[in-house]
């Protein structure tokens, strides 16, 4: 994870709205990804979800919604001070499954949109991130008597950070790909 006073003031960027049952968070700083549904020490095999750091105003207000805030504190930290955060749930298996697309800028400047599939969706849980937006609905149930409240989320858009390593690859890749297209175009 980057250096913890980056991750609160990146934070500190973060824009949330509330619309209804949605909430919208753009600049979101996002941590303990799991896009991939992969079994954890914190995580059923299958389970697809991921954290969102919170604001203390957006923290108090989820809290107030019901949602589960979550809170990890630093030694010698004050309550004020601690990472506020709730996770949120991907169900791709929904009736109405959540929009995903990464973006990013290929080394000759082109820009390009890939939306996200149940098999790449992955991808993400080791990606860096330029920058964060999505979407998330608020769902609430009673279980057991005991009122619930989850996040799924609706739609997320990422813009990749590209590696410092992908440029010296990248373009050798790219002639090798041009000589194979070309060597298929002379035997067909």
């Amino acid at each position: 994870m980057a250096n913890y006073s980056n991750i609160k003031d990146a934070i500190a960027n973060s824009e949330f709205e509330k619309i209804g049952k949605r909430i919208t968070v753009r600049n979101a700083v996002i941590m303990y990804k799991n896009f991939s549904g992969r079994k954890t020490d914190f995580n059923r095999e299958g389970n697809r979800n991921f954290c969102l750091c919170l604001t203390t105003e957006a923290a108090d207000r989820l809290l107030e919604e019901g949602l589960n805030v979550k809170e990890r504190i630093r030694d010698g930290e004050s309550s004020e001070d601690s990472l506020k955060y709730i996770t949120i749930k991907v169900n791709l298996n929904s009736e109405y499954p959540p929009t995903i697309a990464t973006y990013g800028t290929k080394l000759d400047g082109t820009k390009y949109k890939k939306v996200l599939t149940a098999e790449t969706l992955g991808s993400l849980d080791f990606a860096s991130f330029e920058r964060v937006d999505l979407t998330f609905k608020l769902f609430h149930t009673v279980v057991l008597d005991k009122a619930r409240t989850s996040a799924y989320l609706d739609d997320l858009r990422v813009v990749l950070r590209p590696s410092d390593l992908y440029g010296g690859y990248y373009a050798e890749y790219e002639e090798a790909d041009e000589a194979l297209n070309k060597i298929e175009e002379d035997t067909f």
